[in-house]
């Protein structure tokens, strides 16, 4: 979703690592979990973004005024946006 919004992905992987160093505190068996495991969120996560970027597919820098607002319109609606978010 954020690759279509042309959101750098980047930083969930980040995000995945974070909840990664809390996971040690959380021991759960993979089949009642409704989520897949960290490391393979992040592994599937990674090889997305690699494809992305051989694809040549460039992001578009968000401005630092940029409101929750107008991120939800570019990931929601990204056919639809017409703002220039350069």
């Amino acid at each position: 979703m954020l690759i279509a919004a042309n959101i750098n992905p980047d930083e969930m992987v980040n995000l995945f690592n974070l909840m990664k160093k809390e996971d040690h505190q959380i021991k759960m068996p993979h089949y009642v979990s409704t989520h897949p495991e960290t490391d393979k969120r992040i592994s599937r996560l990674k090889i997305i973004i690699a494809r992305a970027k051989a694809d040549g597919h460039v992001y578009q820098a968000l401005s630092s005024d940029n409101d929750w607002e107008q991120i939800k319109k570019k990931v929601f609606h990204p056919k639809a946006q017409s703002d220039n978010f350069s």
